[in-house]
């Protein structure tokens, strides 16, 4: 079983209301009906009132122990070496730095910069590229000063379907290509995200897929548990599977496309 966090406030809000309770029933069955508080037709009421506050709880904790053991963590079932890869996981990508060396990388388009095509493409631009859309930006806005932030890019449209974009603090440069639709052999995406499975628990996924074979490459699985319904504190937060935790310190990364997708070199 995995049980949920302590809390002292719980403890004491658990304790008060054991008080009321079975101050309660004590005040019913010795004042009113005249009887011991003793017995068997007392003990087994006390005994209820003292264990369910925690029957959720106990129940909870068995099923997320069952779920983090059956499946949670990574599989790698194989590796292959590509260019790049199409990211399906619903975050924009936009600089291709660090990390595994990508030729390129495929995403969809955030909503405000959609115009008929839905995706993109991102890879480095050349050197040649980067000079030509600084030139512009110089021709284009004379006399303007680049501060050299973390906000501050040159966007230089080279056709309708092509920009040029350079980030200024880093020197950076990537090529954007609008596509109609992803071109890449493997995606990189989420089956699962904030799913509920069981009553408190909720079911993670995300897996690497060959779209031509429809085999799976890889994929990690995560579930999070909630809180028992008297938890008290400032806030309430999940848990993930201990596995989870012993496959980062084996792999190193939960990146699952990282570990199936290997750049081509």
């Amino acid at each position: 079983m995995r049980f949920y966090y302590p809390s002292i406030f719980s403890l004491i809000f658990i304790a008060v209301l054991y008080a009321i309770v079975l101050g309660v029933f004590w005040f019913i069955w010795v004042k009113l009906y005249k009887r011991k508080f003793s017995g068997p037709a007392v003990w087994p009421v006390v005994t209820l009132v003292l264990v369910l506050p925690w029957l959720e709880e106990f129940w909870i904790a068995w099923n997320f122990g069952q779920l983090c053991r059956k499946d949670a963590g990574i599989v790698i079932n194989r590796t292959v070496e590509v260019e790049g890869y199409f990211n399906d996981t619903g975050r924009t990508i936009t600089r291709i730095v660090g990390g595994p060396s990508y030729k390129f990388i495929e995403s969809r388009e955030e909503r405000k910069f959609r115009e008929g095509r839905k995706f993109r493409r991102v890879e480095k631009a050349s050197d040649e590229e980067k000079e030509h859309a600084i030139a512009w930006f110089i021709e284009t806005y004379p006399g303007k000063e680049l501060k050299k932030n973390r906000n501050e890019w040159i966007m230089h449209p080279v056709d309708e379907q092509v920009q040029i974009n350079v980030e200024v603090d880093t020197g950076y440069a990537w090529r954007v290509t609008k596509l109609d639709r992803p071109t890449a052999r493997y995606h990189y995406k989420v089956l699962n995200r904030h799913t509920p499975v069981a009553h408190q628990i909720t079911r993670f996924e995300n897996v690497v897929e060959d779209v031509q074979t429809g085999e799976i490459l890889g994929k990690f699985v995560n579930y999070y548990r909630g809180a028992y319904w008297f938890f008290i504190h400032l806030s309430r937060p999940t848990i993930p599977c201990v596995e989870t935790e012993s496959d980062v310190r084996k792999y190193g990364t939960l990146s699952i496309y990282a570990l199936t997708l290997k750049p081509i070199k």
